[in-house]
């Protein structure tokens, strides 16, 4: 408003002095009441622009107090995005997971029904190698037992032999052979002897002993006389053998008896 007003009394003071018009007293009093006039034309001007600044100041407070609930609606729904958002990632993982390939599965069951076979298989293995084993120890216990019978019975029947030889050697004894023909008889009887030893044929002592069924075989029985017990063994008939600590042959004895 004043730069129009400044600007119209230029171009009046420049006009004037280009006609060289001289104003007077009462031109100048008619210029005053326009210069109130502008003056009042200003002042009603200035509470138009505080209005408008007013307005102004109240829209920008309102603006910034709707940014700044807007930058709190935007941090909280942030903060709840972030909350969700390991969720959401894991839903999204687990929707993402293919799924598993049939032949997959069918070999994962397949290898474990294998499994199974083969644990079975071990199992069987096993109780078959201890039953084998047991068997085996079995028949190598039956055949030394049957081992032993043969020898049993072939020691047996060298016995007879034997005691054929020591009748011999002891009627040569009371005949009076010659001494060198009796140790060349007693030599080749312990020799025979030694030969049943090594078989596990030993020979049993009874003479001098107390009866016992279990290893004697009782033929006679006669009155003890001296410092002979009751039940003693006072002559042995034929000699008694065990092998291998089993009774072999029992022996055959005649045995002292005391009257009660």
């Amino acid at each position: 408003m004043r730069s129009r007003h400044f600007s119209a009394a230029t171009d009046g003071e420049s006009t004037a002095g280009q006609q060289d018009v001289n104003f007077g007293p009462g031109d100048e009093a008619a210029e005053t009441p326009s210069a109130e006039a502008d003056v009042a034309h200003e002042g009603a001007a200035q509470p138009v622009e505080s209005i408008d600044a007013a307005e102004a100041v109240e829209e920008a407070v309102e603006s910034s107090a709707d940014s700044s609930e807007s930058t709190q609606d935007a941090v909280a729904d942030e903060a709840t995005g972030a909350d969700e958002a390991p969720d959401a990632d894991e839903a999204s993982k687990k929707k993402s997971l293919p799924p598993l390939n049939p032949v997959i599965t069918a070999l994962r069951a397949d290898l474990a029904k294998k499994d199974e076979q083969l644990k079975s298989y071990i199992t069987a293995y096993k109780q078959a190698t201890a039953d084998m084993e047991r068997q085996k120890t079995r028949m190598e216990r039956d055949r030394e037992k049957q081992a032993d019978r043969d020898r049993m019975a072939m020691a047996t029947k060298l016995l007879d032999v034997l005691d054929n030889f020591d009748r011999s050697l002891d009627s040569g004894r009371n005949a009076g052979a010659p001494e060198d023909l009796l140790a060349g008889l007693d030599l080749v009887q312990k020799q025979f002897v030694e030969a049943l030893t090594e078989l596990g044929v030993e020979r049993m002592t009874a003479l001098g002993t107390t009866f016992d069924p279990s290893f004697h075989e009782a033929t006679g029985m006669v009155p003890a006389s001296g410092e002979q017990r009751d039940q003693e063994v006072i002559y042995e008939e034929r000699t008694g053998y065990r092998f291998r600590g089993q009774l072999l042959r029992p022996a055959r004895v005649v045995v002292a008896s005391r009257p009660d």
